[in-house]
């Protein structure tokens, strides 16, 4: 409460508590970030970042979920995850991904769980998505947990796992994500490459999000995703046409009310240009063309 209700020079301060103990005992008057204090004494760094890992990881150890409703945390965690090392990093997220649940609805939680995912390892990815599995729908339509899907679809390699863990468990509920706003972007992420014609600039932030992870000799830094963007999206796009296609089919004029709506019509007729709703659709937005144009 202290931290939600606070002004930015309480917050502020309130973090840096979990710094180390100096800085709880020590107050300063002014409002300072994580990267303003490292940037004023680098040789800190190390020291700082290993004592705010120490502690969170002991928190989330101790009381689980519970301690990851407040967002207080996830701002720490952010912190960490934007400056820490890839071995602190990947030992974090080792003690989180049980946990993705319970932290993906908020501004801050919702990156750490992309950067969970990014820098998770194959065993860890495969447990996360298997747990929001079971609440994808909610994910989809949430204005900030459907962000860590777009990551999802766009870092991991297994497209398998991405249709058994996320695509497939939407279709039952398709013709409802796609007139969401939020649900939409998800079928969108995987009809087409991320562009400002669809996405905001937040959004293309988490579509195109990468990091580099020791390779498996230790030797260098490569990218945590091995497969190339287009294809893994092919893949996807592959999965999902036939089903995209039925609903354009039952849902043509609904769909055509609606911007995203409109633009999940256009990119699969890109895709399969003779599907048998295409002739109809372009009857309809010829008869209201400003339905192309309207607002989700």
């Amino acid at each position: 409460a202290a931290y939600t209700g606070g002004n930015a020079i309480v917050r502020a301060s309130l973090l840096e508590e979990f710094y180390g103990n100096e800085f709880a005992l020590f107050k300063s008057p002014e409002k300072r970030t994580l990267q303003s204090i490292i940037n004023e004494e680098p040789e800190r760094k190390h020291k700082i970042l290993h004592f705010l890992q120490e502690t969170l990881t002991d928190l989330v150890t101790a009381k689980g979920e519970g301690v990851l409703e407040n967002s207080i945390v996830h701002k720490l965690l952010l912190n960490y995850f934007s400056m820490g090392e890839v071995k602190g990093i990947k030992d974090l997220v080792a003690t989180l991904h049980p946990l993705i649940i319970s932290f993906i609805h908020t501004p801050d939680g919702c990156q750490v769980g992309s950067y969970c995912m990014l820098y998770g390892n194959q065993k860890e990815r495969k447990s996360m998505l298997k747990i929001i599995k079971e609440h994808i729908t909610r994910i989809a339509e949430d204005p900030y947990s459907y962000l860590f899907l777009l990551t999802s679809l766009n870092c991991v390699d297994d497209t398998v796992l991405l249709s058994k863990t996320i695509l497939h468990p939407l279709l039952p509920s398709l013709s409802e994500i796609s007139g969401h706003s939020f649900g939409a972007k998800i079928l969108l992420s995987v009809l087409c490459a991320p562009s400002t014609r669809y996405f905001t600039e937040h959004e293309l932030k988490y579509l195109t999000m990468d990091v580099k992870i020791p390779s498996p000799k230790g030797d260098e830094l490569v990218p945590a995703s091995a497969k190339d963007r287009e294809r893994r999206r092919s893949e996807l796009r592959d999965y999902m046409k036939d089903n995209i296609i039925k609903l354009c089919k039952n849902h043509i004029f609904s769909l055509q009310q609606t911007k995203l709506g409109h633009a999940i019509i256009e990119e699969i007729k890109i895709d399969s240009p003779h599907a048998p709703f295409s002739s109809l659709a372009s009857v309809f937005s010829s008869l209201h063309p400003s339905s192309s144009s309207s607002s989700a």
